[in-house]
């Protein structure tokens, strides 16, 4: 592997505040709210390793405002994190990382929660809340400082040990957050029931609790329609002894049962609601993001990310947990974007089709058309030359691309062989005519400085109108967001 894939991997052990000083280009004056990141800063306790989706999170943001920046980065102080990092080792099993000493991986069924997947603004406007979400369990943040006040609760819904959507999203029908919550069902299936949380953060909706296919299952990402909640029950099934054992990762006990593919699980949002289960057509085994869901007449349409089979995880750990393991990056599946129409009547997908030949994941759209019709999806992908160690794994693509889902036909714009891109936010003009006039931001990654690129959505290929030079190292980022109108501290 290339330096540039081993910095992903590099922690930040550091926290820093500071005005950004070095821009290429010019920020656009109008441009004004914060872009944040969640990714992981510590993947190194000692002589222990993480895998970079076990990692600690270090959440972070550059706020704009009449042409200036600055930036500021906090990690999340979870009780994780504050006992691993007293005593410099790994101390709880996760999803994708053992403990370093084998026999304390024997029947170690809790894991530990390193707040590492998403970020996500909330509240009122003045009295909002910066959120680090991961699927044990979220982590509140001042909006201006950062610093950690404690758990997330959806208003008391999410008690401990109810697993919580790493990924829940504002709703544009309703003005609400929605979200899934989780409860693990250890010799039953595990339940799940989709909420909605007003801008106090009060619970505001919940439906009834769901039995899924068995337990554990992955769920990820969700989306609303105007009529139904959805999100997508990956095929992979947990081998129990396996996972008991601890020889392997929990993630390493899990496989897909011959024949089986992802099912989209869809609730009517009027009463009274139930589940409906759409297995997704062959040979599609996970689907993780969704890009972005509308109803059409009677039928609903779910654009996907999807995988034709297991995403190996194991090209995201860093070269010291690789040689402990003897794990080692190999091309998984790459991603198609794919449109299900479902008929809701019949309980099938009626039709399908693939938006375009671009393999990409962690997508973007446009807010304004978000739950709605919709031309426009950005996603990071790859260049035609990329030397990645597996190009079906997102955190080393190093370009972004604008997709036209009506015709397949895509722009894109590559950072250069020294850089990866993260996921993108687009934000829109202040008088914003069109779904796609507006800007696209991403986090570079680089062997030494990270920076922060933004792009004129309409002229992609054009390259950044302003380039915004972080001068300190990030590693990578799994997931970002734009929250209009937060500034954080200078």
């Amino acid at each position: 592997m290339r330096a540039i894939h081993e910095a992903l991997f590099r922690s930040q052990p550091e926290e820093h505040a500071f005005r950004i000083e070095r821009v290429s280009g010019r920020v656009p004056p109008d441009l004004r709210g914060t872009f944040l990141r969640s990714g992981p800063g510590l993947m190194q306790l000692g002589a222990a390793n993480l895998n970079f989706f076990d990692g600690h999170a270090l959440i972070a943001g550059v706020s704009f405002d009449a042409g200036r920046a600055w930036f500021r980065s906090r990690f999340v102080r979870s009780p994780l994190y504050e006992a691993e990092t007293a005593q410099r080792t790994v101390l709880a099993r996760r999803p994708f990382t053992n403990r370093p000493e084998r026999w304390k991986n024997l029947f170690a069924i809790k894991f530990g929660n390193s707040a590492m997947h998403d970020v996500y603004a909330w509240g009122k406007p003045g009295r909002e809340r910066v959120i680090a979400g991961y699927d044990p369990g979220h982590f509140t943040l001042d909006a201006h400082s950062l610093a950690t006040l404690g758990r997330e609760t959806w208003g008391g819904a999410a008690a401990p040990g109810i697993e919580m959507s790493p990924m829940p999203y504002p709703d544009p029908h309703t003005g609400h957050l929605v979200g899934w919550l989780k409860v693990p069902g250890a010799m039953k299936p595990d339940t799940l029931r989709f909420v909605e949380v007003d801008d106090e953060f009060r619970l505001v909706k919940q439906t009834e609790a769901f039995p899924l296919a068995a337990a554990p299952v992955i769920v990820h990402d969700l989306r609303a329609t105007q009529r139904y909640y959805l999100t997508v029950e990956q095929s992979l099934r947990l081998s129990p002894l396996r996972a008991l054992w601890g020889a392997v990762t929990a993630y390493e006990a899990l496989a897909t049962p011959a024949g089986a593919t992802a099912t989209l699980l869809l609730a009517a949002r009027t009463e009274p609601a139930k589940l409906l289960r759409v297995p997704l057509p062959a040979p599609v085994q996970i689907a993780f993001h969704v890009v972005n869901a509308f109803d059409r007449g009677d039928h609903v349409c779910v654009d996907l990310a999807t995988y034709a089979g297991r995403i190996g995880f194991e090209a995201a750990a860093p070269k010291a947990l690789r040689d402990r393991t003897g794990a080692q990056p190999a091309h998984g599946p790459e991603p198609s974007l794919m449109r299900y129409v479902i008929d809701p009547n019949a309980g099938r997908v009626v039709e399908s089709r693939k938006l375009t030949d671009v393999p990409g994941d962690a997508p973007e759209v446009a807010d304004s058309v978000m739950g709605r019709p919709y031309r426009f999806a950005y996603v990071p992908t790859h260049g035609p030359n990329s030397d990645a160690p597996d190009r079906g794994a997102f955190v080393y693509y190093d370009a972004i691309a604008k997709v036209d889902v009506d015709s397949g036909s895509s722009q894109r714009w590559n950072a250069g062989p020294d850089a990866l891109v993260s996921p993108v936010a687009f934000v829109p003009r202040p008088s914003a005519a069109g779904e796609d006039d507006g800007w696209l931001l991403t986090y570079l990654v680089r062997e030494s400085n990270a920076a922060l690129a933004i792009l004129d959505a309409r002229a992609l290929e054009a390259g950044p109108v302003a380039t915004l030079e972080l001068g300190v190292h990030l590693p990578g980022v799994s997931h970002t967001r734009w929250a209009a109108g937060l500034q954080l501290s200078q």
